[in-house]
């Protein structure tokens, strides 16, 4: 049985220590990542990005932005700003969560309807027994 254990443990060691792959980090400068302007197919460097203004952005795109979308523009050339100034790669697809972290809202909503569905569960008990009651006493009269 320890032989059959042992070699079932050497196997799956073999396999995984051959299936790992060394990846080297490529260093990348900010003029050499091109990233898509919302909405066009025009694609644009990460340091011409941060420098964008909306005036060039009219310019480039054709496409007025409005108050919201200029503050959403200058949002993201800070935060893109300050995780270049760091060193950090971004991935500008899809917003991370990071481990260790819940979303507060998503956590709350959660909150909020556990406590309504037991209120109502609560309601629903006495309102069902308050019902019955009633039509118990219409019965006997």
């Amino acid at each position: 049985m320890q032989k059959c254990i042992f070699l079932i443990l050497f196997c799956l060691w073999s396999i995984f220590s051959y299936s790992t792959k060394v990846v080297s980090q490529i260093d990348f400068k900010a003029e050499q990542i091109f990233i898509p302007l919302s909405g066009t197919g025009v694609q644009t460097s990460l340091a011409k990005f941060i420098k964008l203004t909306p005036r060039e952005y009219k310019k480039i795109t054709g496409k007025k932005l409005s108050l919201k979308e200029i503050l959403a523009l200058k949002i993201v050339q800070i935060k893109t700003r300050n995780e270049l100034r760091k060193g950090h790669f971004m991935d500008l697809r899809l917003p991370q969560i990071e481990p260790g972290k819940k979303p507060r809202l998503l956590v709350a909503l959660l909150i909020v309807l556990g406590i309504t569905v037991l209120v109502l569960g609560i309601f629903f008990i006495i309102g069902s027994n308050f019902l019955a009651n009633n039509f118990l006493k219409q019965i006997k009269t």
